[in-house]
């Protein structure tokens, strides 16, 4: 069963634990990028606070709103006229990316908001998972 270990690796140590451990998904808070067997796959901004908004909820659906709200949080004038576009050009970006690892998904839940599904992982912050693991 993969696990998602979410922390602040650099580009350099993705591909290390992407080596070690080809069958886990490393999230990097820092490099805007998660690996998985060996596929380092690189985000934009946008499409990273939205996927890191989706993973922190993995299973939940996150309601357009508080994918706007993390995305524009630090903007001093709140973010574009139109932030609903971004957040759909986010998400197409995130979806095309996501296609090598069949692992994780995002599906859309009517028109309360989005989800993100992770089948049969476990959720490790990096602590959590150095401790429990010895891990890297």
């Amino acid at each position: 069963m993969p696990r998602l270990i979410v922390g602040s690796f650099s580009r350099l140590r993705l591909r290390q634990l992407a080596a070690r451990l080809p069958w886990d998904v490393f999230v990097s808070i820092d490099a805007h990028a998660i690996t998985r067997g060996g596929i380092l796959i690189c985000f934009t901004r946008a499409e990273f606070f939205v996927f890191f908004t989706l993973a922190v909820r993995a299973g939940g659906v996150v309601s357009r709103k508080n994918l706007i709200d993390a995305l524009y949080c630090d903007d001093p004038g709140g973010g574009p006229n139109q932030p609903e576009e971004q957040i759909y050009k986010a998400i197409y970006g995130i979806r095309h990316k996501l296609f090598s690892i069949p692992e994780i998904s995002i599906h859309a839940e009517s028109r309360r908001g989005w989800y993100l599904e992770i089948k049969e992982a476990t959720i490790y912050g990096a602590q959590e998972y150095g401790r429990k693991f010895d891990g890297p």
